[in-house]
Order: structure tokens, then sequence, then C-alpha cells
């Protein structure tokens, strides 16, 4: 199996879950063979914090997105 990725580039204006102060990234732990730490890959969702359950990175924000 061949996996490709995708970037995809979202402007800090975007009204975007990414772009909210209330969204974290979620990430992926993978071990670097013959090293001892590991890699943090980001991943396509993350969690809000106010509402607390999972989100899509670039779903619409819902209506308490809050910017820096």
């Amino acid at each position: 199996m061949t996996m490709t990725a995708t970037r995809i580039t979202i402007g800090p204006r975007e009204r975007a879950c990414i772009n909210c102060t209330q969204y974290r990234q979620c990430y992926f732990e993978s071990p670097v063979p013959g090293e001892v730490y590991k890699t943090m890959t980001p991943v396509s969702f993350g969690y809000c914090v106010l509402h607390e359950r999972q989100r899509g990175a670039l779903r619409q924000p819902c209506k308490d997105y809050e910017t820096k």
C-alpha cells in the first residue's frame, strides 16, 4: 500500500477550526529507527477544548470561534 500526502495551506485569517484558539491539533508519534526519540506527525483532526470533542481541522468553526 502506498500512501501519499497532500499539503493544504490555510491562511491565518481563514475561519476554520485549525485557526481557533480553542483548537488543539492531534499528533501521531512514530519511532525513528536507531534513535531514542520519536517524530510527531500532525493528523487531520484535533480536539476542541471549549466543547470537549474531536473536530476536523478544516471544518467551519462554531459560533464560539476565537482569535488571538
